[in-house]
């Protein structure tokens, strides 16, 4: 059987050459067509309220992230709402329902932030994080 296969492949060696050049081509175009999303991002759209300020996890938790929470409780187009408060630092994720109305949540969430700033410590950074998912 391998005998075979090797007479007919060096009998008809420019068919071979012709069918190994077709198939080359054929990979080139396919590499330069296709969508080269190697890793899909299958992570709920989400808007990031990101605090910086020098403080424990506690006071961190009481006086910054707890408020941030309440403010945009309740909010159109809103899923859920997680906080994390760490040594130093405070993370709110806000997951949306519709990832199409991103830029109207995201607007959403500064003015909420905006209307709540007085409440919250006077030395704290509170910023809106910048547009991305959770996969980067």
């Amino acid at each position: 059987m391998i005998t075979a296969i090797i007479e007919h492949v060096i009998r008809f060696r420019w068919i071979v050459w012709a069918g190994v050049a077709l198939l080359a081509a054929l990979s080139l175009y396919a590499l330069r067509t296709a969508a080269l999303d190697a890793i899909p991002d299958i992570s709920d759209p989400q808007i990031i309220v990101y605090s910086k300020w020098p403080r424990s996890p506690q006071l961190i938790e009481s006086d910054l992230t707890e408020p941030i929470i309440r403010a945009l409780s309740g909010s159109p187009d809103i899923r859920s709402i997680r906080g994390t408060s760490h040594m130093g630092y405070s993370f709110v994720y806000v997951i949306l329902d519709n990832p199409g109305r991103r830029a109207a949540v995201r607007q959403f969430v500064a003015e909420r932030l905006n209307a709540i700033r007085m409440q919250l410590p006077a030395d704290a950074n509170v910023v809106v994080g910048p547009n991305a998912s959770s996969m980067g």
